[in-house]
């Protein structure tokens, strides 16, 4: 619907035919789940600035959680359907707490067809009886090796291969 993830690879942008972007586009996430109902607290999107010419609120959010896995209803920070989320690490609504599955709808737009907002990365934090704070959960993984790389403002940065190689297993970072 307008968007493109492939170029970069991951990276989600308007759709470009011909060095012309199209004027707007959107893009529905996969589900997560937290493992168990929790408490989402804020919804982080990289990079937080986006190009002048793409106008105001070129890169908006609304959010949709439940605990089916199937009824997707995206609200935006008021907690209707009216509004969006315009400002990286804003607070989630707390009508979204006691939920297990969480989806973000990402909203990108365009002031210029010269110029496309983008959207790097996009992140969101919770809490809950599975996962308590300062811990994740990666569910569906394959066998193999990954790498972890955990920053954060107020640490230092830790980063390490692991392997997967059953079907649950931690790593402490320490």
């Amino acid at each position: 619907d307008g968007i493109s993830v492939t170029s970069p690879a991951g990276e989600i942008k308007l759709r470009e035919i011909f060095g012309i972007y199209a004027s707007s586009g959107n893009l529905t996430s996969s589900s997560f789940d937290i493992g168990s109902p929790g408490n989402f607290h804020n919804i982080i999107w990289q990079p937080t600035a986006q190009p002048p010419d793409t106008g105001a609120d070129s890169v908006k959010f609304q959010i949709a959680t439940n605990n089916d896995n199937a009824t997707w209803n995206f609200l935006g920070p008021d907690g209707t359907l009216n509004t969006y989320y315009t400002t990286s690490s804003s607070n989630i609504n707390a009508v979204h707490n006691n939920d297990r599955y969480f989806r973000y709808k990402a909203f990108l737009s365009t002031a210029s067809t010269m110029w496309t907002p983008n959207i790097a990365d996009v992140s969101f934090t919770f809490t809950s009886s599975c996962v308590p704070p300062g811990q994740v959960i990666f569910t569906g993984l394959a066998n193999g090796n990954y790498d972890i790389n955990i920053t954060h403002a107020l640490y230092q940065n830790y980063s390490s291969p692991v392997n997967i190689g059953a079907s649950w297993q931690a790593h402490e970072a320490v």
